[in-house]
């Protein structure tokens, strides 16, 4: 009876294990549960970023889409005012937008090209702004404040998600402070 207890024992454990990494290889295989990123490798994104394209991958990226039927459909929009994100070394973010400025906290873990970001405490002045210029900010903010995964596209070029099928294309800026 001690041995049977045992087998089952043995058994149940090793389908636990098993079921833990049930559709990938044993340890981890997701490319986000690094840890955090020291400030030699968040070096790697710190710089200043120049806000070059809005995308969304659904007709209703800044909406919530609870109850809406979103189509998929990507779409792209060119920024047409200037704007930056700075993001500095100690975890600081700054939004230079096209008439206010914010300041925030992001944090980053880090795996290769691809990475975990999230923006927090966006705060800022608050001109106010007319037309295209007063969207693209509001714009802006609000998707850098759902900022969920940031990708680099190249050593300039960075691609920042939002949880909601959303994203903002940024190219690092020489020519900012």
């Amino acid at each position: 009876m001690k041995i049977r207890v045992l087998l089952v024992t043995f058994a149940s454990l090793g389908l636990v294990i098993g079921f833990q990494n049930c559709g990938g290889a044993v340890g981890s295989s997701d490319p986000m549960s690094s840890t955090s990123l020291d400030a030699s490798e968040k070096g790697s994104l710190s710089g200043s970023f120049e806000v070059q394209k809005f995308v969304a991958t659904s007709s209703c990226p800044d909406q919530n889409s609870e109850g809406l039927v979103c189509a998929s459909v990507f779409e792209e929009s060119e920024a047409e005012s200037s704007q930056m994100v700075e993001f500095l070394a100690d975890g600081t973010v700054m939004v230079q937008g096209a008439c206010n400025t914010f300041y925030g906290h992001y944090e980053l873990k880090n795996s290769g090209s691809m990475g975990q970001i999230a923006v927090k405490d966006l705060y800022g002045t608050s001109v106010e702004c007319d037309g295209v210029d007063a969207d693209e900010e509001a714009r802006l903010v609000h998707r850098l404040g759902k900022s969920v995964r940031v990708v680099s596209e190249g050593p300039d070029d960075l691609m920042v998600f939002t949880d909601q099928s959303s994203a903002i294309a940024l190219k690092r800026s020489f020519d900012y402070p």
